[in-house]
């Protein structure tokens, strides 16, 4: 899915409306879930992994079952470095075998070397900007830093409109991650990202997680029918290096 010419211009500040309406294109593509699809779009590339751990006590449950997304970006891609603040995290899959895990903090730390020694499909930032305190910051530090070696960023963020929220308004009940600052929708993350510089290319709604069991057949059908009624929201941006 794409942004129109229009949406654009209240993205960027062109147009103002108190109250605009964000219509999303008619969608004919498969439902697919967030760690398929990014394992996909890592295919044969060469990939940036950002707040690639986990909680660490379902980190090795996670690789013995094949579902750590790290481990699936890894096996998918030409090359992957994944990076992390979390230092018993890193030593912890150092130690189960994964040496393509590095400490660093992206935006306070100096630009990694092994990442701008070389030249990058994607930098993938999965499940990370909902805990971030000032996103379009983080977002902009890292155009700052990263712009001449990465083409694409890509961000997916827990969907603000998931059918799931919906449902549990209905009993006056908000289910939340604890350290989750933000709920994002298609059109407040466009705009964080267009504030931070970068350039929005497309977007998508997926799956959170896989394996909807069947027997939920309206719950199914409901997400296919309504896109933004999925648990998460996927856009891919342009990293425009910063002017002068």
């Amino acid at each position: 899915m794409q942004f129109s010419p229009q949406d654009l211009s209240y993205l960027t500040g062109e147009r103002f409306s108190a109250g605009y309406r964000l219509r999303l294109p008619h969608e004919t593509g498969a439902m697919q879930e967030r760690s398929a699809l990014l394992e996909g779009l890592a295919k044969d590339r060469r990939i940036v992994h950002v707040g690639c751990l986990d909680h660490v006590p379902l980190i090795e449950s996670r690789i013995a079952a094949g579902t750590w997304l790290h481990q699936r970006l890894t096996r998918a891609s030409e090359l992957c470095i994944g990076v992390d603040i979390d230092a018993d995290g890193i030593d912890l899959v150092h130690a189960l075998g994964f040496d393509n895990v590095r400490l660093c903090d992206l935006v306070r730390d100096p630009p990694l070397p092994e990442i701008v020694a070389g030249h990058w499909d994607y930098l993938v930032l999965g499940e990370v900007l909902e805990h971030i305190g000032n996103p379009v910051e983080f977002l902009a530090a890292i155009r700052e830093k990263y712009a001449s070696c990465v083409d694409r960023l890509v961000l997916t963020v827990p969907n603000a409109f998931h059918l799931d929220n919906l449902t549990r308004t209905l009993r006056n009940t908000e289910q939340i991650n604890s350290d989750h600052r933000f709920w994002f929708t298609p059109f407040t993350l466009a705009k964080v990202a267009q504030s931070a510089g970068l350039e929005v290319l497309s977007y998508q709604l997926c799956l959170h997680k896989p394996n909807i069991p069947r027997r939920r057949l309206l719950y199914r059908a409901m997400l296919r029918l309504f896109p933004l009624l999925r648990g998460t929201l996927v856009m891919e941006l342009a990293l425009r290096p910063p002017s002068g």
